[in-house]
């Protein structure tokens, strides 16, 4: 309780200086100029779009078809001089038809968003083609970005059950219990081997939704700002870096605890986390939440391996565990409450039957049911009963379902609360009327 008291106190601070954000999901778009299915009577000079954050110059593609879907050749998009979220290209002179722009950005966040348009100068074309792709382009569009959930859940999941396994197996071995080396015995190799892999998978399939920019030839040749717009391809290297030098032998403990820890961090910070005000503060809640998330899991995973060999009842340990997962579950309600405020509002998640808002109820139906399922079996437990080893897997499980649930959330835009929204709206109409 001394614990959870503390905890409280800090959240409450947090929240009693917590001002009224502003929020942003993936880059969307606010308006355009020529607007989309405007006919125009002039030809336009350039074209003209606005977002609702601030782009990285140099992942943003602008693409000008003509009515037969031929591409016309136009300047490098620009970022608006004192407005980082328009972006605009200088056009050359064209004639009377229909055409059609295929836009990219990528998010603060790291997201890309891709979209289209359709203006017409003088009269609209009889028929307009759509530009030149390839049929099964948006199928494996949507397949590659299924793969990147797939790989990132499984990866980063791998990330978050070792890295909460290699601290609580550290304090349980000062319980006479067993060590993560004991554990994972001959399989140790796997436990960084197979999340580099995966680091190694997920930068190839980030890099297949991002078709006008080539991330590895940015790598080899040492294009550091490049590299730098996109946190999601920082937070891969970064973590192969980290998973690399926890695959040293023969180092002190600490060293394996510290770089874990930071690989378990560094996870909070590829997503959503850069595209939230008050930034501070989105990070803050973002890494508590990954980092007790990942002891939550780790300490449910670390009792079912030890409860396979027969060792819970030490008494020490029993104490240790209990505290652990209560603080633990405690901080990661408070800072995923947190986030949520500032992120998004409770009448915009209603109101939204989108993939976030139904990911989001998935979520709290599983973690509410992990705690139900933690109430029961921690008052057997203390009343000197054995746990029930069906109910632990089952909780582990439902751990494992609510971090599928958050995985696919940082990879999905969540509702943008309706005031941010309008807000957004009038400014663009107020920069259109300067």
């Amino acid at each position: 309780m001394k614990h959870i008291r503390m905890v409280l106190s800090f959240a409450i601070l947090f929240l009693l200086c917590l001002q009224t954000p502003s929020v942003s999901a993936h880059a969307g778009l606010v308006g355009t100029s020529p607007k989309n299915g405007e006919i125009v009577k002039a030809a336009p000079t350039k074209i003209t779009l606005r977002f609702t954050e601030t782009l990285e110059p140099g992942l943003v593609s602008i693409r000008l078809y003509d009515w037969n879907a031929n591409e016309i050749s136009i300047e490098k998009p620009k970022l608006q001089r004192g407005d980082a979220s328009t972006v605009y290209a200088d056009l050359p002179t064209l004639a009377q038809g229909s055409y059609t722009v295929v836009w990219s950005v990528v998010s603060e966040d790291g997201h890309p968003v891709k979209d289209t348009l359709l203006f017409s100068v003088g009269v609209k074309s009889a028929s307009v083609k759509a530009p030149n792709e390839n049929p099964n382009a948006k199928y494996a569009a949507s397949l590659n970005s299924l793969f990147l959930i797939i790989t990132r859940y499984v990866t980063q999941g791998m990330i978050l059950l070792m890295g909460g396994l290699v601290f609580v197996s550290w304090r349980a071995a000062k319980h006479s219990l067993p060590s993560f080396r004991e554990i994972l015995g001959k399989n140790m190799m796997y436990s960084w081997l197979l999340p580099l892999l995966g680091m190694l998978m997920l930068w190839l399939l980030y890099e297949a939704t991002l078709p006008e920019v080539n991330l590895t030839k940015a790598l080899l040749n040492g294009d550091w700002g490049l590299l730098g717009q996109s946190p999601f391809a920082v937070m891969i290297l970064v973590s192969t870096l980290l998973l690399l030098l926890t695959a040293i032998p023969r180092m002190e403990t600490g060293w394996y605890i510290t770089m874990w820890l930071l690989v378990v961090t560094v996870q909070a910070l590829g997503g959503h986390v850069w595209g939230i005000e008050p930034l501070a503060l989105s990070i803050i809640a973002r890494v508590m939440h990954v980092l007790t998330v990942s002891l939550w899991l780790g300490a449910l995973f670390y009792l079912v391996l030890i409860s396979v060999q027969g060792k819970r009842e030490n008494a020490p340990f029993k104490a240790f565990f209990l505290r652990l997962v209560a603080v633990a579950a405690f901080c990661t309600l408070a800072s995923g409450a947190v986030l949520l405020m500032i992120q998004t509002d409770f009448s915009s998640i209603i109101g939204s039957t989108g993939t976030w808002s139904c990911l989001l109820l998935g979520k709290l139906l599983a973690v509410a049911a992990m705690l139900f399922l933690a109430w029961r079996q921690t008052r057997s437990w203390r009343g000197g009963e054995s746990l029930k080893q069906t109910l632990l897997r089952v909780e582990t499980i439902l751990g494992l379902i609510a971090l599928l649930a958050g995985v696919w959330m940082s990879q999905t835009q969540y509702p943008l609360p309706a005031a941010a929204h309008d807000h957004q709206h009038v400014e663009y109409k107020q920069g259109e009327s300067k």
